[in-house]
């Protein structure tokens, strides 16, 4: 009879303990309210959105072709004028 006392003390005990703990976490923000926060906090950093990152790549390889295409005529007319 003393054992079950102190198993249903010990039950006890916990079950405070989780009770303790389940109350932490209901003041944790819920899944939408997370997304909410996250999106908050990018649109007021002005964090770069994919289309912004997709059309400065674009732009910088439009650049580096033109460069490119810009160095050899240069090398192909100075070779011209050489010979």
């Amino acid at each position: 009879m003393e054992e079950l006392k102190e198993k249903m003390h010990e039950m006890d005990k916990k079950i405070s303990l989780i009770e303790e703990r389940v109350k932490r976490l209901d003041k944790l923000p819920s899944g939408p309210e997370i997304k909410q926060m996250v999106s908050e906090v990018i649109d007021s950093k002005n964090l770069a959105n994919m289309d912004k990152v997709e059309l400065e790549m674009t732009k910088s390889r439009n650049v580096q072709i033109i460069w490119t295409i810009g160095t050899i005529i240069t090398v192909v007319v100075a070779a011209i004028k050489l010979l």
